[in-house]
């Protein structure tokens, strides 16, 4: 593997002592929490983020990049932040020296005892640490927090979801200095939005609105073209309607430039990576989609790194502002997720750290991928993990997926690994009413729950038998 020539390889060293002085049994291994996980470079890729579990807690540490830490390129400081009792949820760069973070915790309300989740930013060495205040409203406080944008040109401040519009829950956003803790309201909600999208220069322009308050199922899409301007509708379809628009984020170039989703283009197309499959533009000059969108710059890595990785999918996690340096995973069914940083312009590559480096010495089975007739002849889709090699039989676990919206994907899975480890196969309908496979294959589980979609997971285990 070609090594990077300035990432630290001591990021990792020093805290793996922690979660790998002692030698876990075999159940453990698959049991764990993921060892190392999420890491985000800062927008001037000088500084990486990840998590990684000391003391059965998630830590998020921070370091320098080689290149930082000065002529001897030793390592640089590893900076360690800590949350206490709160759970954390997640982190993002907001600019180059700080971080916000998602946090949870419980609290009671009116006498009843629920999750609270909270944002805070911190320096990257975990100093000057603040929470962003919210307020209670007629229903509390919010549960849906987020960060909405960075602002670019203004790095101390960020426009964030942190309180309800009073006497709803419906959520506005504000701006919000991520130094002092300040915040400015520009964005009220008055059409009862449950989503906001701004474009990349942080202006409020999409809002979605769900009629859940009525049998019609409607939903409405508001637009706007800056942020001075009065929303006007731009989409009112049905929430079953597949000509339906699903907004996804601004194009970064062109912010005339809308990317969505819609069911009745998608043809199957799996989303496992948004940039990849299944977003198309939509210009809000035409009022129209124009085309399909294809990120230029992830199509180049994926090819540069064909040979490197072979059949391992690559997911896209971080990049910097420069569009330079980018984080990205690998995985595959029998490899779990590991880390790499890659230098596009320097075509260098180098590891960061793998999610389950304990199960590198385990032998994980290859889920594949099956297809059977159910009892009135629909082709349904499956994955099926044998214990061993050979023609069985084997006891059988059915892992059926949760939803029924949803979906299992192929790759790694330490559960559906554990229990062939057991012995045991592992079988996953995807049965109708699974999204991922087509509009027809969705729309076939409407109201079968219970019905079809058990009779499906049910001719799946007649099929394995016979």
């Amino acid at each position: 593997m070609m090594r990077y020539s300035f990432l630290a390889i001591g990021f990792l060293s020093c805290f793996f002592s922690l979660c790998y002085a002692d030698l876990a049994s075999d159940v453990e291994r698959f049991a764990r929490l993921p060892a190392f996980s999420y890491p985000q470079i800062s927008p001037d890729g000088k500084q990486l983020a990840a998590t990684i579990i000391a003391g059965g807690k998630p830590l998020v540490v921070t370091q320098a990049l080689i290149s930082q830490a000065g002529a001897s390129d030793k390592p640089s400081k590893i900076s360690a932040i800590k949350f206490g009792d709160l759970h954390l949820q997640g982190y993002e760069w907001v600019n180059n020296e700080r971080l916000v973070f998602k946090t949870r915790t419980s609290v009671k309300n009116y006498g009843v005892r629920y999750n609270l989740t909270r944002m805070a930013a911190a320096n990257y060495d975990g100093s000057n640490p603040v929470f962003l205040p919210m307020e209670k409203g007629m229903y509390g406080y919010s549960n849906y927090v987020g960060v909405v944008s960075r602002l670019k040109l203004e790095p101390e401040w960020i426009l964030a979801e942190l309180d309800y519009e009073p006497e709803t829950f419906f959520r506005r956003i504000h701006k919000v200095n991520v130094y002092t803790g300040k915040k400015v309201l520009v964005q009220k909600n008055k059409r009862e939005i449950i989503h906001w999208i701004a474009d990349a220069d942080g202006e409020v322009r999409i809002g979605v609105k769900l009629d859940y308050q009525s049998f019609k199922n409607y939903v409405r899409i508001w637009h706007r073209q800056s942020d001075k301007r009065e929303f006007k509708l731009l989409q009112k379809a049905n929430y079953f309607d597949l000509d339906l628009l699903h907004p996804y984020r601004f194009d970064e170039e062109n912010s005339n430039h809308l990317l969505v989703t819609s069911d009745n283009l998608l043809e199957g197309k799996e989303l496992l990576d948004f940039d990849d499959e299944g977003i198309y533009i939509y210009d809000l000059q035409k009022n129209e989609i124009i085309g399909s969108y294809e990120n230029h710059t992830k199509r180049k890595i994926k090819a540069q790194l064909k040979n490197v990785f072979k059949e391992k999918k690559i997911r896209f996690l971080s990049k910097d502002d420069s569009n330079s340096l980018h984080v990205i995973a690998t995985f595959s069914d029998t490899s779990p997720m590991e880390y790499f940083l890659y230098d596009l312009d320097k075509h260098k590559l180098s590891s960061l750290g793998k999610e389950y480096p304990r199960l590198d010495s385990a032998e994980l089975r290859s889920m594949q991928e099956v297809n059977f007739a159910a009892r009135d002849g629909t082709d349904i889709p499956a994955f099926l993990t044998l214990p061993k090699d050979g023609d069985g039989p084997w006891p059988l676990v059915v892992y059926p997926h949760g939803g029924p919206w949803a979906h299992d994907i192929w790759g790694f899975d330490n559960y559906v690994q554990f229990i062939a480890s057991r012995g045991y196969a592992v079988f996953q309908p995807q049965f109708r009413g699974s999204t991922g496979y087509g509009q027809e294959h969705l729309s076939a589980g409407y109201g079968e729950w219970g019905n079809l979609i058990q009779d499906d997971i049910t001719d799946g285990v007649n099929w394995l038998i016979e």
